[in-house]
């Protein structure tokens, strides 16, 4: 970029302190023509745990006025939904077929459509007012809570059922 006449810097950021639901980290660089003045790198808005952060030269100080935005904060007000797990390679069970049956009248079960490009409605209502300031702010200016576009794409059966068969509780992976 200097040989075409700019100046440049970068930096990398914590998504997280930006008021993200993400820990990721982003290599971030800005560039301006020669004589024009570079901005300043953005200061963190959200507190994240510590060794999350990241120690950019740019920052001028140590603490934020937010603390982090959880996954909670920014998805607790849309409609829930489970794939139907397909039980190709793991056998259902009594159990499984009991479980299913107590979440069905709290959430909305799927199953795998083959030929179907997505799961989920076009154009919907939230299923409460914001319960989190990040929600608030996500729907300023939204007209009668109207949630628009809250798909995802359909996965195959394979990963449908990987996905099912990770246990429902705290702190669960696959």
């Amino acid at each position: 970029m200097t040989s075409l006449g700019y100046q440049a810097q970068y930096t990398t950021l914590q998504c997280a302190e930006y008021g993200t639901p993400q820990s990721r980290r982003r290599v971030i660089f800005w560039a301006s023509k020669l004589g024009f003045p570079l901005p300043s790198f953005p200061q963190p808005e959200n507190v994240v745990e510590p060794g999350a952060s990241t120690s950019s030269w740019h920052k001028t100080r140590r603490s934020a006025p937010h603390l982090v935005v959880s996954v909670g904060d920014a998805i607790s007000d849309l409609p829930a939904f489970e794939w139907i797990n397909p039980h190709l390679v793991i056998a259902e069970t009594q159990q499984d077929r009991s479980d299913r049956a107590a979440r069905r009248h709290k959430i909305c079960q799927v199953e795998v459509e083959r030929g179907a490009h997505s799961v989920g409605e076009n154009h919907q209502s939230y299923t409460s007012k914001p319960l989190s300031e990040f929600q608030r702010k996500v729907r300023a200016g939204v007209p009668k809570d109207d949630l628009l576009n809250h798909v995802t794409i359909r996965f195959n059966l394979e990963t449908v059922e990987r996905v099912c068969s990770i246990p429902i509780i705290p702190a669960a992976d696959h």
